[in-house]
């Protein structure tokens, strides 16, 4: 009798180990799987093609200007329909001129904005998302020429960005991005006017989730 309960017993021990088993290895598919969707702190970096033009009051726009652009983000993953951080966005656009004697000079025009962005992830399974911004705005001008150090001149003001994107896996960690979007500036006052700037802005990064 003893006999047969020691191995009762032993069967429900080992019946027990395999129920925990089997439950330890579902719980750790389903971390996997929660570990590969969009979670936690993010990085992006990413650069691209830029088309600036600006306005004084409420004229109309300049013919516009192509050149690189550079943006650096990170942040949070609140939900796994929302990514929240802080971005930094750079145009510019190194060129030549002539100063007021005829001499040339170096001229570097730059557009750049610190952001507090969001990106809104509307369908579930899927990279699409709507892209939102609001912050603070810089634009500036270096004239130098080849015989001493330059000047800048420069101002700032509100800046805001809405666009559209798409995140392409490309790892357990790692995602393709690429984006459309709008980047604006307004400068209260520069002379007797209010400048706009804007920059639209076809970019591609990588976003990496550690």
């Amino acid at each position: 009798m003893s006999r047969t309960l020691r191995v009762s017993a032993f069967a429900a021990l080992l019946v027990a180990g395999a129920v925990g088993s089997a439950a330890a290895q579902r719980r750790g598919l389903i971390e996997i799987s929660d570990y590969s969707t969009r979670h936690g702190l993010w990085l992006n970096i990413g650069g691209g093609y830029g088309e600036e033009s600006f306005s004084f009051g409420n004229g109309d726009y300049s013919n516009t200007v192509g050149k690189g652009t550079f943006t650096l983000a990170m942040g949070g993953t609140p939900d796994r329909h929302l990514r929240l951080g802080g971005e930094v966005t750079a145009w510019t656009n190194p060129t030549t001129g002539l100063d007021a004697d005829g001499n040339v000079q170096r001229i570097r025009e730059t557009f750049a904005a610190l952001m507090v962005v969001g990106q809104f992830y509307p369908i579930d399974n899927a990279g699409l998302f709507l892209k939102g911004g609001v912050g603070y705005a810089w634009s500036g001008k270096t004239l130098t020429d080849y015989s001493g150090p330059g000047t800048t001149v420069s101002e700032g003001g509100l800046a805001t960005a809405f666009g559209v994107g798409y995140e392409v896996r490309l790892g357990r960690r790692l995602w393709l991005t690429p984006r459309a979007e709008l980047l604006q500036g307004r400068f209260e006052k520069r002379g007797d006017a209010t400048l706009h700037e804007r920059v639209a802005n076809f970019a591609v990064g990588l976003t990496f989730q550690p």
